[in-house]
């Protein structure tokens, strides 16, 4: 079985994953955390299962390969969304839906998000847009469009911070999520009712992994997919 290991290094000399539920990687993305991840990399998938389920999650590594045994997060692939959105809304998407419920965001309430422009951010921002709250976003001026586009009513410098209600803070070492199986099923849920978009910039093939995370370093809007 192919795979990609850290280096990154395409193998096909993997061994077969084992378990109840196996699902063929259709779709993929690039995360931070791959580029300081050991062993099989990639996180977030998208594909089939045996019984041609349509499925998205999340894995701790091991992502990037043909075949892949997924654990508990794993859910129903939203029917709003293409392979390649889906392959690239698992980590990011659940690390903003943990994030945001973690904060009780309420309608009316004013949120600030640093770091808006990335993956978790676009995210952070249609969830709290979805709960009822106004968003800010301080940011480059070459972002400004692209984060109105996803709801954000106050674009300010970087140097800026307005009062808020609350602080989504993306920039700053990452803070440990408790996730479960219902948190994403959960969040295919409120990506289909609320019609969430997966903001891609740019896509790759399997093929051209080590371009998507050299790509990765530069500033980007959204996700870089890979299928």
């Amino acid at each position: 079985m192919k795979g990609w290991i850290a280096g990154p290094e395409l193998r096909d000399d993997l061994p077969e994953p084992a378990g109840d539920t196996i699902v063929a990687v259709r779709a993929t993305s690039v995360n931070n955390i791959d580029r300081f991840t050991d062993g099989v990399l990639g996180h977030d998938f998208a594909g089939l299962t045996a019984d041609g389920e349509e499925v998205f999650g999340v894995v701790w590594g091991g992502a990037w390969a043909e075949r892949i045994a997924p654990g508990e997060l794993i859910a129903p692939k939203p029917s709003s969304l293409s392979m390649a959105e889906a392959g690239a809304a698992g980590l990011a998407g659940l690390f903003a839906l943990v994030y945001v419920e973690s904060l009780g965001v309420k309608r009316g309430e004013r949120v600030l998000i640093e770091g808006a422009n990335g993956g978790a951010g676009a995210f952070a921002i249609q969830l709290c847009v979805a709960a009822g709250a106004t968003v800010i976003a301080p940011a480059l001026a070459i972002d400004e469009a692209y984060l109105k586009g996803l709801g954000v009513s106050e674009v300010v410098s970087r140097e800026e911070h307005p009062p808020a209600d609350h602080l989504i803070d993306f920039v700053s070492p990452a803070r440990g999520i408790t996730a479960s199986s219902g948190s994403m099923a959960r969040l295919g849920e409120l990506i289909d009712t609320h019609a969430i978009r997966v903001p891609i910039c740019e896509a790759f093939s399997f093929g051209q992994i080590e371009d998507a995370l050299e790509a990765f370093g530069e500033h980007k809007q959204g996700k870089l997919s890979v299928a």
